[in-house]
């Protein structure tokens, strides 16, 4: 039993699962047996891309997961089936970028193939100017030196320590430095690329206490 789709010779159907359909032909001398037909409803792949930034033409890598099929990478939208792939699988290495540049991915080998291509885009970013540090005596008594940094044009400073090359955002401040050593100073753009450290040498040496006689007194308990 069930209702009665269509009484043509064909039927378009459009099922949002698997479903199975039935046919059987009907005259004045009675009715045929059933003829069954199914129809498997397949869904298209799930693709995610994560485009990447190239700091000053360095290499970049994109990359893209499918939940079925294989990933191919193509320079065009919609390639040929005569192009071969410059790359396959689930990243896309480049070792230098000359220009922000757009790439794509198509999955092949699913049992139901998205129709177009997904871009994924390579972006080419410059880093920031160097910093310029500085230090000044801090204090009255020599209780140390302050570090300023400046320039950094393109980016945010950051405080680095004594770390020539750290990548550190957990300070922008100036710090009072109480210890000998180099210090360094970094600038970040939006875009995560890190300029040259700029630093400042320091040499510190502790301030001297002199005890007068008085307070020397005052701390035995004299008067």
């Amino acid at each position: 039993s069930g209702s009665v789709l269509s009484t043509s010779s064909t039927l378009t159907v459009s099922p949002t699962s698997s479903t199975t359909y039935y046919v059987r032909s009907k005259n004045s001398c009675g009715v045929s047996s059933c003829i069954s037909k199914s129809v498997t409803v397949t869904s298209p792949p799930v693709v995610n891309v994560t485009p990447g930034t190239s700091c000053d033409g360095g290499p970049v890598t994109l990359s893209a997961t499918t939940t079925s099929g294989t990933i191919e990478w193509y320079t065009v939208e919609n390639p040929s089936p005569t192009f071969v792939p410059i790359a396959t699988g689930n990243t896309f290495n480049i070792s230098h970028l000359n220009s922000t540049t757009t790439y794509y991915v198509k999955v092949v080998g699913a049992s139901c193939n998205l129709s177009s291509t997904i871009p994924v885009t390579a972006t080419l970013e410059y880093s920031p100017a160097i910093t310029n540090v500085t230090s000044t005596p801090y204090g009255d008594c020599g209780e140390g030196y302050q570090l300023t940094a400046t320039g950094g044009s393109g980016g945010t400073i950051y405080y680095q320590g004594t770390n020539s090359n750290g990548t550190s955002t957990a300070s922008t401040t100036s710090p009072i430095i109480k210890a000998t050593g180099t210090y360094y100073f970094r600038s970040r753009s939006s875009a995560g690329c890190w300029g040259p450290s700029g630093s400042a040498s320091v040499t510190y040496t502790p301030p001297t206490v002199i005890y007068s006689q008085s307070s020397f007194h005052n701390l035995n308990g004299w008067t």
